[in-house]
């Protein structure tokens, strides 16, 4: 039996019709016998949350620093998050089972360390506060989950081993699931199209491309903001997962081996193109070239 990570966006998880359209989506994607696990995130709802309270937030290379008042803000925001994923994909008639990333430390995290992060051609050493690092997935809890027939629906909120929670990116949490379970395919759900070589323009979609290629694509400058944790996510599942040699079953359009799939999850079916594999809805990232990659 498959097994597939998808994670849902703040922006796709922002609006009750397009979350119950994304939910009967993955209902459907399990009847092809696939095991599902959820993660969600949730910026687009802090950063609102934050300006109401008059709370500034600030990120850096693609990543949140979270200060104290941001995380307590957090930790209500994702909360409310995670309810109401879990209870969309009830109605669509999937058991989910709403899992904090720090219940039964299925995340446990480290406190990310002040870093030298170079800003154009600046260099500064950033404090990101109350954010973390995955220091080890706890694989046990999520898989006697799925052999139940749940779906976790797990927060990107982690803690450290004295039980300190921190903000982490849910592309991360995504990935390092992903890597740790032996996920055959990783679903990251926003709302572009996928990778865009100028992102500037739609008309710019790569629809295939390995993750050097996408590296090459930070090096260049093409790719950047909530980008680059994502592709640094992208090479964490593809490089990092035990499966990530094994085929992918299908037609001789799927991509050939363990891949990740970028979609928009404001366009209709895109959730069900991702977990048939198919080419030309948003953009599949593969371990190593595939020819016609673009």
């Amino acid at each position: 039996m498959s097994r597939t990570v998808i994670k849902l966006s703040g922006k796709v998880t922002d609006s009750p019709a397009v979350l119950a359209r994304v939910a009967q989506e993955i209902a459907l994607g399990r009847k092809s016998g696939a095991e599902v696990i959820v993660v969600h995130g949730g910026g687009k709802q802090l950063d609102e949350m934050a300006s109401k309270l008059g709370l500034r937030c600030e990120t850096v290379a693609g990543r949140r620093i979270t200060d104290a008042a941001t995380l307590e803000l957090a930790i209500q925001v994702f909360g409310g998050i995670n309810a109401r994923v879990s209870a969309a994909l009830l109605g669509a008639g999937v058991e989910a089972v709403g899992v904090g990333g720090f219940a039964g430390r299925v995340i446990t995290a480290t406190k990310r360390s002040p870093k030298l992060i170079v800003d154009g051609t600046e260099s500064r050493l950033v404090d990101f506060g109350f954010v973390g690092d995955v220091a080890d997935v706890r694989t046990d809890l999520l898989q006697g989950l799925l052999a139940g027939g749940f779906v976790p629906v797990v927060s990107s909120l982690g803690a450290d081993l004295s039980g300190q929670l921190l903000n982490i990116n849910a592309d991360t949490i995504a990935a390092e699931i992903a890597a740790a379970i032996g996920a055959e395919v990783a679903v990251f759900v926003g709302d572009t199209d996928g990778i865009l070589r100028d992102p500037k323009d739609s008309t710019t979609l790569i629809q295939r491309l390995s993750i050097s290629e996408a590296r090459d694509l930070v090096q260049s400058g093409h790719a950047s903001g909530g980008m680059l944790p994502k592709i640094a996510a992208l090479a964490k599942f593809l490089e990092g997962s035990p499966s990530a040699a094994w085929p992918v079953q299908g037609g001789s359009e799927s991509p050939a081996g363990v891949h990740a799939h970028l979609v928009n999850g404001l366009k209709q079916e895109t959730i069900l193109a991702a977990f048939r594999g198919d080419v030309g809805v948003g953009t599949i990232v593969t371990r190593r070239h595939v020819e016609a990659s673009h």
